[in-house]
């Protein structure tokens, strides 16, 4: 799988706009529940976000098309500790806002996702 994470995500030099955030418990004994990111990425895919999303095991890489043509990319990975969630999504130059949407739509998603399968996990949202 790190391999083809490699592949998905390649280096792309018109890929200039970069922005993430990161989901983390916040007692250190705490985790997400079992099966949490796994339902994430069927909700993904159901609710319409990229439902072409390509899902793996721990992580996975989504595509949004905005108007005009503009695409963006995200990636989103469960940490192997499972007490965190990175989200970062990109695009090219120009596309600050269409990335920015992407996030919070994919943000509200797994908040979303959380209300439901992981109640009472307490998080800290970083920037």
């Amino acid at each position: 799988p790190e391999k083809d994470r490699q592949e998905l995500w390649l280096v792309d030099p018109e890929m200039e706009i970069h922005m993430g955030r990161r989901v983390k418990c916040q007692d250190e004994t705490d985790m997400f529940t079992p099966g949490l990111f796994a339902f994430f990425q069927s909700h993904v895919v159901v609710k319409k976000i990229d439902p072409n999303a390509k899902m793996f095991k721990g992580w996975m890489k989504v595509l949004k098309e905005h108007e005009g043509g503009v695409i963006t990319e995200g990636l989103v990975e469960m940490s192997s500790c499972q007490r965190a969630i990175d989200v970062v999504v990109r695009g090219a130059a120009g596309s600050k806002q269409q990335c920015l949407a992407f996030l919070n739509t994919i943000m509200d998603a797994l908040a979303k996702v959380m209300s439901k399968k992981s109640q009472g996990t307490r998080v800290d949202k970083y920037l």
